[in-house]
């Protein structure tokens, strides 16, 4: 094994500790400014007794109504079509 390879393998393992390690202090923060929408009724008043809407803070969850669902409606269209434009043909 040359030098070089031997110096690869040796970095390799910090590197991997430390990506691991900045996925699983990432996940808490992404939680932190997740958003629920189109939520049901029912849900949504579970999530109140459990005590789990004061974690996600109320401002962030969002009934179900028309208007929620035509706008998620649309993002998904909208990443479809994206999607689509930028497709890579397989070879």
């Amino acid at each position: 094994m040359s030098a070089e390879t031997k110096a690869q393998r040796i970095g390799l393992v910090p590197n991997i500790i430390a990506g691991l390690a900045t996925g699983m202090f990432s996940i808490p923060e992404g939680m932190a400014y997740a958003q629920l929408a189109g939520v049901n009724p029912k849900v949504h008043e579970t999530l109140k007794k459990s005590g789990a809407l004061d974690v996600l803070s109320a401002e962030n969850v969002f009934p179900a109504t028309k208007r929620v669902l035509a706008i998620e409606n649309a993002a998904w269209h909208a990443a479809q079509q994206w999607l689509q434009a930028h497709q890579t043909a397989t070879p």
